[in-house]
């Protein structure tokens, strides 16, 4: 997989979510990745660097650095979105809210985003 096709895969999913306001479902970002010429074994990859970036953005969080913590949360989100991730970064943006007081719209909204999508919007 060249690197070209990863930055251009990033770029249509990173403007997916940014008219939309939230990231493209796994078929549809899958879709993009096979306009794009990507093969299972480059979409494996892709899901590897996902699970980089969210271990990653977990780990940030826990040592408390909650900037680095939401660019990788949101760096997974965007490569593979789902409940695991959108949660985690929800918490993230709380946690930077309790310090900042400017994120707690975006967190909540992420939170009830998901709990629609599972079926249990409050």
């Amino acid at each position: 997989m060249g690197s070209e096709n990863v930055v251009r895969f990033l770029a249509r999913a990173a403007e997916i979510r940014k008219t939309r306001r939230e990231s493209g479902d796994r078929e549809e970002l899958e879709a993009i990745a096979r306009e794009l010429g990507f093969t299972d074994e480059d979409l494996a990859h892709v899901a590897q660097e996902a699970r980089a970036h969210f271990v990653r953005g977990q780990a940030f969080l826990e040592e408390g650095l909650l900037d680095d913590a939401v660019r990788e949360l949101e760096d997974a989100r965007i490569l593979a979105p789902g409940a695991e991730t959108e949660c985690a970064l929800a918490h993230a943006l709380s946690r930077r809210n309790a310090d900042r007081g400017n994120d707690a719209t975006r967190a909540e909204a992420l939170a009830r985003a998901r709990l629609a999508d599972e079926g249990m919007a409050p």
